[in-house]
């Protein structure tokens, strides 16, 4: 590992600016501000793709210092990384966007 030198490290990010090769913890602990990074992990012959993040990435997305005030918060919210979709994060956002009043009388 590129991190904590941990010798069983089969994964990288096609993303990252450099050739670093992660073991599963510190690829995860490496990508918890970009979680739609493009993980792969090496098969024994190639890198292919990974859904590491998919499967161990938790992102809380509360409003600190309180939680958010449009959203219930026993509510759970699973968002699916696909590349091939390049509108999910705006339809993502688009979907928490705060009513608003046209203020019009």
């Amino acid at each position: 590992c590129s991190n904590c030198q941990e010798s069983s490290s089969p994964y990288r990010c096609r993303d990252c600016f450099g050739t670093n090769i992660w073991c599963r913890d510190c690829c995860v602990s490496a990508h918890i501000r970009v979680p739609f990074h493009r993980i792969q992990m090496w098969n024994g012959n190639y890198f292919e793709r990974s859904d590491l993040l998919t499967q161990e990435l938790i992102i809380d997305l509360a409003h600190y210092p309180d939680d958010c005030p449009s959203i219930p918060s026993n509510d759970e919210t699973q968002m699916i990384n696909d590349p091939d979709k390049s509108d999910d994060a705006d339809e993502f956002a688009d979907e928490f966007q705060p009513s608003q009043s046209s203020g019009s009388t």
